[in-house]
């Protein structure tokens, strides 16, 4: 099986022991990674598709920091500063 671009066209099956069991795997037996399945005896899992084009992975980094322009300025002019006084000394 290869990895689906879009995940709502998923169309597949899966078979645990023999090819006479076969279980359709679409979208309405999907739990997204962070899901949490209660009330259930077991689970049979089957990795669907993982990498880093995932939208929860797209999603899990971190935002850019928001500085204003007062803090930037700030921040390099007391940087050079420091330079400057380290240089004289």
């Amino acid at each position: 099986m290869h990895p689906e671009p879009i995940i709502e066209s998923l169309d597949a099956s899966w078979a645990q022991d023999d090819a006479k069991n076969m279980v359709p795997v679409s979208i309405n037996e999907l739990l997204l990674r962070g899901c949490t399945l209660k009330n259930s005896g077991f689970i049979a899992g089957l990795v669907v598709y993982t990498g880093a084009e995932t939208r929860i992975q797209m999603n899990s980094t971190a935002p850019p920091r928001k500085q204003g322009v007062l803090v930037v300025l700030l921040a390099s002019q007391e940087l050079m500063g420091h330079s400057v006084l380290s240089s004289c000394l």
